[in-house]
């Protein structure tokens, strides 16, 4: 989950190396599909060559149900399809948890160079302005995610997939739009706080590198994971109740 929240300098985890996935995956015509090579796991997908804007264009029309203004439709390819399934997921999954999603969300996965133009490196980013009438807005940039056969949810080019997806990206960005959204003062000023160096040790160790970053990023990684039913453990530090000071989206039902 690269975040860029437009009013800060941009952010990023402390990856390997990032690969284009647009430019890297090799496509291979034929009569009745297509034919993607994933050129890191060796792995031949084979997904139908038709548009799927249709199923796509009913994902957008299940989320406007729950209130969400979203604009998936990219190359309405395979992997557009899936990335839109995923965030209608992971919203049913936060609706589930009890949470509320605050009005005027809206989400893009449409447009991805034009919106990524400052940060193509980025995979996903809420853009949070200065203008309080102006709700935030979370992207998803499509052309960085990856897809392969019996991996449910499309990835991240580095990382374990089952934490670098699509589906747990949304809950991050979600957890940053909804502390926005709340209460917008707060959460600028999370973002521009950090925690003392031995408190960011345990936060590495029990989360990753990337929750050290400022204290609003704590609080979307660790919903994120919490979400996704990841263990978060510190013998040192209680981070449930760190979580909480910063005012950190409540969960009213039982997470996975």
């Amino acid at each position: 989950m690269r975040i860029n929240n437009h009013l800060f300098s941009p952010v990023s985890y402390p990856v390997q190396k990032i690969y284009n996935a647009a430019s890297q995956e090799a496509s291979i015509s034929t009569t009745n599909s297509t034919l993607l090579i994933d050129p890191y796991h060796n792995i031949a997908f084979l997904g139908k060559s038709k548009k799927y804007d249709k199923e796509i264009e009913a994902v957008e029309d299940n989320l406007a149900k729950m209130g969400i203004n979203a604009y998936l439709q990219d190359k309405c390819d395979l992997k557009n399809l899936l990335i839109a399934k995923s965030v209608k997921e992971a919203f049913t999954d936060i609706t589930n948890a009890g949470l509320h999603i605050p009005k005027g969300l809206s989400i893009h996965c449409d447009n991805p160079k034009e919106s990524f133009e400052d940060n193509a490196d980025a995979v996903a980013y809420t853009d949070v302005a200065s203008n309080k009438r102006e709700k935030p807005e979370i992207f998803l940039n499509t052309p960085r995610y990856k897809i392969k056969k019996d991996v449910p949810y499309p990835f991240h080019a580095f990382g374990d997939n089952k934490i670098y997806n699509a589906k747990v990206d949304i809950y991050h960005e979600f957890a940053h739009y909804y502390q926005a959204t709340k209460n917008r003062a707060e959460y600028l000023t999370l973002t521009k706080q950090q925690f003392d160096k031995a408190t960011q040790k345990e936060i590495r160790k029990a989360i990753n590198d990337y929750a050290t970053t400022d204290k609003a990023e704590f609080v979307a990684e660790y919903f994120a994971y919490k979400m996704a039913g990841i263990p978060i453990k510190s013998d040192k530090i209680d981070l449930e109740k760190l979580y909480k000071k910063c005012q950190g989206p409540i969960f009213k039902k039982k997470t996975a």
